[in-house]
């Protein structure tokens, strides 16, 4: 603009005799340059401090540094991307934290979610929520790679093989075992920043995501459940210990989950072998009562039934009511004497169509939260059948 401005006022004074003033309009355009180069800079540092604020805790230096070095990183408006999306949540641990100080209960959280996102930045991840005890993790956004879903993967099966070392962290203090399920789910969402001036995340918006969270509500501890978008995108490297299908509420059709036991190629991790328990049966069944989950919402009606054959991780229970397979429960379960067991939490895990009478349910359930002392009791109580 000055350039022009010189040009033009010199071609008026040697061709037509016309004067302009030259130092006023140039000295404007030179604080005016200023001001913008001032301005632009204050805003690009208030876009950097708030990648580092919001990423920088939860995400590798070296995607960070990505991220700010990259023409597109500042900007993060929303844009629609695919993206995997990995959900983890303690079973049963709002059941444990009821019976815990509050104190126990962030020290159990803090160690967990340390050694949670030291793995989950390792496989470059995006931290985007930690809410009570499940974690929301993003692969491929803010950033994106060809291998998002493998990568998701390769994170759930570390995840899920640390959890013995927090365990034994867990014994050495005194404090309930832990376990812990997946969901991974791969979909179209938009992504960027969402919230107000005073208050501001970098989030996505999409089906995808709820879809994430009701697979992991499916699973059980020690468990990684994939959908099929996911699959179709690794199934030449994935090994599976089994696919069913389920049905969710809005969708028409059924949906097939698959049970992942590892991942082959680049990153080469697996789960270990699940260690089945025998089931003992018992001559004198032990009185449930079950309460159907939906969500996180526990029915207030209950359903009777029988425990007839028992093990320290699962049991086959005679139900009085129909009941649908992968339904969550929770269990209380009813002694001789004065003694009041905590609950346990469970999924159904097989449907047994042999139910002598009608509107009856034979079930197997997987414990997925077993409280200290119902852990006793059931040891005892299969120590006495053994003798």
């Amino acid at each position: 603009i000055a350039t022009t401005y010189i040009g033009v006022t010199g071609a008026s004074f040697i061709y037509f005799n016309l004067l302009f003033p030259v130092v006023r309009p140039l000295l404007i355009i030179t604080l005016a340059s200023i001001v913008i180069v001032i301005f632009r800079f204050i805003k690009e540092e208030k876009e950097r401090h708030f990648i580092h604020s919001t990423f920088g805790r939860y995400l590798s230096k070296e995607v960070v540094d990505e991220l700010l070095n990259s023409p597109q990183g500042l900007e993060m408006r929303g844009e629609s991307r695919q993206v995997t999306f990995l959900v983890s949540d303690l079973r049963g641990f709002t059941s444990i934290s009821d019976r815990l100080s509050p104190n126990d209960v962030i020290q159990i959280l803090n160690h967990y979610f340390e050694r949670m996102v030291e793995i989950i930045i390792r496989y470059r991840g995006t931290v985007d929520e930690l809410q009570g005890d499940g974690i929301l993790v993003f692969f491929g956004a803010p950033l994106s790679a060809e291998d998002d879903p493998e990568r998701a993967i390769a994170c759930a099966i570390e995840m899920q093989s640390i959890m013995p070392e927090i365990n034994r962290f867990q014994r050495q203090n005194n404090l309930p075992q832990l376990s812990m399920g997946i969901g991974i789910n791969t979909g179209k969402v938009v992504v960027g920043n969402i919230g107000s001036e005073k208050r501001t995340k970098y989030g996505a918006v999409g089906t995808p995501i709820n879809i994430t969270y009701r697979i992991e509500s499916h699973t059980t501890g020690g468990q990684i459940l994939i959908s099929n978008g996911t699959y179709e995108k690794t199934r030449a490297k994935l090994k599976l210990r089994e696919s069913f299908q389920v049905q969710f509420k809005g969708i028409n059709h059924p949906v097939v989950l698959y049970d992942v036991a590892g991942i082959e190629g680049k990153y080469d991790v697996f789960l270990p072998e699940v260690q089945t328990d025998t089931l003992t049966h018992l001559k004198m069944p032990l009185m449930v009562s079950c309460f159907p989950i939906e969500g996180k919402e526990v029915s207030e009606k209950s359903i009777q039934g029988q425990i007839t054959d028992l093990a320290i991780s699962e049991a086959d229970v005679l139900l009085q009511e129909e009941i649908e397979v992968r339904s969550n429960l929770k269990l209380l379960i009813h002694t001789d004497t004065a003694q009041k067991l905590s609950e346990i939490y469970a999924k159904v895990v097989v449907l047994d169509h042999s139910a002598t009478q009608p509107h009856q349910s034979k079930v197997r359930l997987k414990f997925t939260s077993l409280p200290q002392d119902t852990r006793i009791f059931i040891k005892e109580k299969l120590g006495n059948i053994m003798h």
